[in-house]
């Protein structure tokens, strides 16, 4: 992997930071709690989920990836986090500036591996062999779905908060 492509997912991770931070601004406290469905996450659900990812998902297995490929990836559980976490008791202005610190902590590292192999490989049990590059353009992807699931939560809202106006003018979601 070329460092040109290092420095471009730096860049969509450091745009995606700034798109995430946009989309939330304005979100008042009973929106950033608000769950479009059961089983869904709410807005500050889906941010502190962020900052759990970010510090102990694609960091740290990038990380082990680059230094120990052949030792196991530390365990995750997504899921059981923010089950656990009880994000929506917190402040989303906290949150978000939990994300944008590790968020910028992440940029930094990144900006720093100098002379890394992209290449080494991880064996995952499910996925297989698994490269650095690809836990780094993965990283970024993973931006990208959950700016798409906070444009749902605010797309929901918006469409019950509005009754009896309707939203349906703009397009399907």
């Amino acid at each position: 992997m070329s460092a040109d492509l290092v420095v471009r997912v730096s860049a969509r991770l450091a745009a995606s930071a700034h798109a995430i931070e946009a989309l939330v601004a304005t979100v008042e406290p009973d929106l950033a709690r608000f769950r479009p469905a059961p089983g869904k996450w709410s807005i500050l659900e889906i941010l502190g989920h962020l900052v759990d990812e970010e510090r102990l998902d694609f960091r740290a297995r990038i990380e082990s990836t680059l230094a120990r490929p052949d030792d196991a990836w530390p365990a995750i559980d997504p899921e059981r986090w923010v089950r656990e976490q009880d994000f929506n008791a917190h402040t989303i202005d906290a949150l978000l500036t939990s994300f944008l610190t590790e968020r910028r902590r992440s940029l930094a590292w990144l900006a720093g591996l100098h002379g890394a192999d992209w290449g080494l490989a991880h064996r995952h049990p499910t996925l297989g062999d698994f490269t650095a590059a690809s836990l780094l353009c993965a990283w970024a992807a993973h931006d990208v779905l959950h700016i798409r699931q906070i444009g749902g939560v605010l797309y929901a809202h918006l469409s019950l908060a509005t009754t009896p106006s309707r939203v349906d003018y703009a397009g399907a979601w």
